[in-house]
């Protein structure tokens, strides 16, 4: 009995309070400061909601050169990660789904993510859709620009702004 508290004990701590359906964040951090430069989004899919999952908990873009997306565990992401539903916290008219239309639409993604593209189908585009049936990402080229300005002191500047180029 104790070693089984011990357990629940160890899962709550590694998997934290998460609810089938929570966008999780796992945080990228530039070496050379703090500053987080990005972050990589799953879906979470544990709890035995969904069959195709198996002993996996969550559901994610797995690679930037193909299609691939599927399940994986948690446990084996060792960067920071937290729940990120915050478009329903910003738009009061986005809702997430219900556990069906998520089971549905991580159904028609099993490998058939899409080409990874940057600013158009990446991994938080993947996971608002899977959530809330809209594909939208907040890391688009202003983000990635002023990320990458903060976290490496530059005064980058903005593309209307640029030098031109000598003809």
């Amino acid at each position: 009995m104790r070693s089984l508290i011990v357990v629940a004990v160890i899962l709550h701590l590694v998997i934290g309070d998460y609810e089938f359906g929570d966008i999780i964040a796992f945080e990228t951090v530039c070496p050379c400061t703090p500053t987080i430069l990005y972050e990589h989004y799953a879906i979470y899919v544990g709890g035995g909601k969904i069959p195709e999952a198996v002993d996996n908990d969550i559901f994610h873009r797995t690679n930037f050169a193909g299609t691939n997306c599927n399940f994986d565990k948690l446990a084996n992401h060792h960067r920071n990660h937290h729940v990120k539903n915050y478009w329903e916290t910003i738009d009061s008219s986005v809702k997430k789904g219900t556990d069906e239309e998520i089971r549905n639409r991580i159904r028609n993604k099993i490998n058939n993510c899409g080409y990874f593209w940057p600013f158009k189908n990446n991994c938080e585009h993947l996971s608002n859709y899977l959530r809330y049936g809209k594909e939208f990402s907040d890391q688009g080229p202003s983000w990635s620009k002023n990320k990458l300005r903060s976290a490496l002191n530059l005064n980058i500047m903005d593309d209307q702004h640029s030098p031109q180029t000598p003809s």
